[in-house]
């Protein structure tokens, strides 16, 4: 059973544990993550998080747009758009879809 890439920084958090460099830690995480398994650059990114003392093994919230952000303001605009230049929006859809 392979793990997900979530949890890799709970093994990384491991090895760092047990003295292991980041390169041999990225060395062993093939055999737990096969080809999904994170570079080099993540894993030291994570030592130095941890060096530093912030040990927390979750995703924390980052600030900035959410993902889903989206203004009421541009969807009305556009939903007007739509309803007011079809043939525009249906030639833009099929030239950029192909």
């Amino acid at each position: 059973m392979l793990l997900k890439r979530k949890n890799s920084r709970y093994i990384v958090f491991y090895n760092f544990k047990s003295c292991l460099s980041s390169r041999d830690c990225t060395a062993h995480l093939p055999n737990a993550f096969g080809r999904e398994s994170p570079h080099l650059g993540t894993v030291i990114r994570c030592y130095a998080e941890f060096n530093r003392g912030r040990v927390s093994l979750h995703n924390e919230i980052r600030e900035g747009r959410p993902s889903t952000a989206f203004a009421e303001i541009n969807v009305a605009i556009v939903r007007r758009l739509i309803k007011r230049k079809k043939k525009c929006v249906r030639v833009f859809v099929c030239t950029h879809t192909k």
